[in-house]
């Protein structure tokens, strides 16, 4: 191996080819090794196009209110390899094949690795960038539940003369109760939800609590 090569195992090659089709160019003339057919060099890679995404069925109630159902998007399909084997036979290969276990290591251009390596970098950037914002708007619309579920509590007591006093959060194991709420019938647990500093029932998220029993406002 030179510095213009790098050996890795086939199974990582696989997850480079699925994510760098339009590098993949590259890997032609490598040799692999496969357990049954022996030694070959890699002569052709050919990109496929996506497979056609499945209809969806529409159901009876789409129909009745005419309603548009999802649409299935097209499925992206690896690139097929063609092996030239020392017997002679070319044979094509899906990149997922490589994960076979039939491939040992193969050597591939030094340039391919590094290019491979900076995609699956920039990937994981972008993943956790993603979840941040997936996490930052769950964490804002948790607040913002907050405020509504406080807002109609405020109002709920203030219909029934009763003092307002900011909820508690309890959260701890050995007071955990689960029930549901006696005006709209949601699901209740006091391990996320707040509990009324007057009455000590768990607030349901349409402000209704015990006091003086469950009256909606």
């Amino acid at each position: 191996m030179d510095n213009n090569t790098v050996t890795i195992e086939a199974s990582q090659f696989s997850d480079f080819a699925k994510d760098n089709q339009d590098n993949l160019e590259m890997v032609v003339g490598c040799i692999v090794i496969h357990s049954v057919y022996g030694q070959g060099k890699i002569t052709n890679i050919k990109s496929r196009p996506d497979r056609e995404p499945v209809p969806v069925r529409t159901s009876f109630e789409q129909q009745f209110l005419k309603i548009e159902p999802p649409k299935n998007k097209p499925t992206p399909r690896t690139p097929r390899i063609d092996i030239l084997f020392e017997t002679g036979d070319t044979l094509p290969f899906e990149s997922d094949g490589f994960k076979s276990g039939n491939f040992g290591s193969m050597t591939i251009p030094k340039q391919f690795y590094d290019l491979a390596l900076q995609r699956k970098k920039e990937q994981e950037i972008q993943m956790g960038l993603a979840k941040q914002e997936e996490d930052r708007k769950r964490k804002a619309q948790s607040i913002e539940n907050i405020a509504k579920t406080i807002e109609r509590h405020k109002a709920r007591l203030l219909n029934l003369g009763i003092e307002y006093k900011e909820p508690r959060y309890l959260r701890k194991i050995n007071n955990h109760r689960i029930t549901h709420c006696y005006n709209c019938k949601r699901h209740l647990d006091n391990y996320t939800d707040m509990e009324c500093s007057q009455c000590g029932y768990i607030i349901c998220s349409c402000g209704a609590c015990m006091c003086k029993g469950s009256i909606s406002i």
